[in-house]
């Protein structure tokens, strides 16, 4: 038995080398002879692994450097925008224009005047409203207020005789008919005939109406006549009126006048009055008097309107002369003459101011 123990210590060893040989063949057949360790450091970034016997492994790629990520800023959180106020639109129609922008004005709204022209409301008061009242809207909008303005020089008919009521009427040179005439009221003087006459200076574009005699003697105003019995309220000084009539020459005296007149318009109050005078004429004088302006036989020279001769003197009404007689309360006289009455105190050509 321990004779056999040689023999198969033998047989193992032979055996051990026999499987290194067969390693060793498997590793020559190959080519690639026996394997190798290479010790490769740990990499700083994760590559792809190249299998062995291919050409050189290259050189690892420098890693780039990391990117520090962008924080990006929080948005600024938006104010809340809170409701505009509201009003409620006040009614103002019927009001003066005054009273009608202070009453918009106090509501925190801005009135916006727009003029219209009608005859149908008093000139100066509000004949519409937008927005109308009673509506809420936006505090601050605007409030458009339509403001009457009359109609100044309206369509009207004339009489087929441009001289209707008028007496001596030869002495009248008719310059042209249907004339509208725009101006202010400055002097009213009732005339020994029974007519009335009134001084207006004109209004912007209504200058051609006059002559040199009416800026001489007429207080720079166009003459006109409103007739004995002709029933138009006359106005006031100071007052805006429009005068439709016929635009004649009084030849005698020789300044321009509107006369006769057909209708008047009240500016002021708007007011529209057309009145013809009476035909035949109240006044009919004699061929002595003429009428036209204060110059006849009876009257005084160099005062006008007419101071009939005959006292022997004239004070001013309502001043602390003693008489015998008294102008017409009221009326401003133009002095062109000697003024034997001493009427023009400070001597500008006119008396009893």
């Amino acid at each position: 038995m321990d004779a056999l123990k040689p023999q198969r210590s033998k047989a193992t060893g032979l055996r051990a080398l026999f499987v290194a040989g067969l390693v060793v063949m498997a590793a020559c057949s190959s080519g690639s002879g026996p394997p190798e360790i290479t010790p490769v450091a740990p990499p700083l970034s994760p590559v792809t692994a190249t299998p062995t016997g291919s050409s050189p492994r290259p050189a690892p790629a420098t890693p780039s450097p990391r990117s520090t990520p962008v924080r990006s800023s929080p948005t600024p959180p938006q104010p809340s925008v809170s409701p505009r106020p509201t009003v409620l639109v006040p009614n103002v129609v019927g009001l003066s224009v005054a009273s009608a922008t202070k009453r918009v004005t106090k509501a925190h709204l801005s009135p916006v005047i727009h003029r219209v022209q009608t005859n149908s409301a008093k000139a100066g008061t509000v004949v519409s409203q937008s927005p109308p009242a009673g509506r809420t809207v936006a505090r601050g909008r605007s409030v458009t207020l339509r403001v009457a303005r009359p109609v100044i020089t309206p369509a009207l008919a004339c009489p087929g005789d441009p001289l209707l009521g008028v007496y001596h009427p030869s002495r009248l040179d008719v310059l042209d008919t249907c004339q509208w005439y725009v101006g202010t009221v400055v002097a009213i003087r009732p005339e020994d005939d029974g007519d009335h006459h009134i001084d207006i200076v004109p209004a912007p574009g209504y200058g051609h109406f006059l002559n040199s005699g009416d800026r001489e003697h007429q207080q720079g105003g166009l003459l006109i006549e409103i007739m004995k019995g002709q029933d138009l309220p006359l106005p006031f000084v100071g007052e805006r009126v429009a005068v439709f009539g016929t635009w004649v020459l009084d030849t005698q005296h020789g300044w321009n006048e509107i006369h006769p007149v057909w209708a008047i318009h009240y500016l002021h109050s708007g007011r529209l009055v057309r009145k013809l005078p009476p035909n035949p004429p109240l006044y009919n004088p004699d061929e002595e008097r003429d009428g036209g302006g204060g110059g006849g036989t009876n009257c005084t020279p160099g005062y006008s309107p007419c101071l009939p001769e005959g006292p022997l003197d004239y004070d001013c009404s309502g001043g602390s002369g003693n008489g015998p007689a008294y102008t017409e309360p009221g009326v401003v006289y133009r002095v062109t003459g000697s003024d034997p009455y001493g009427l023009d105190s400070n001597g500008d050509g006119y008396g009893c101011e």
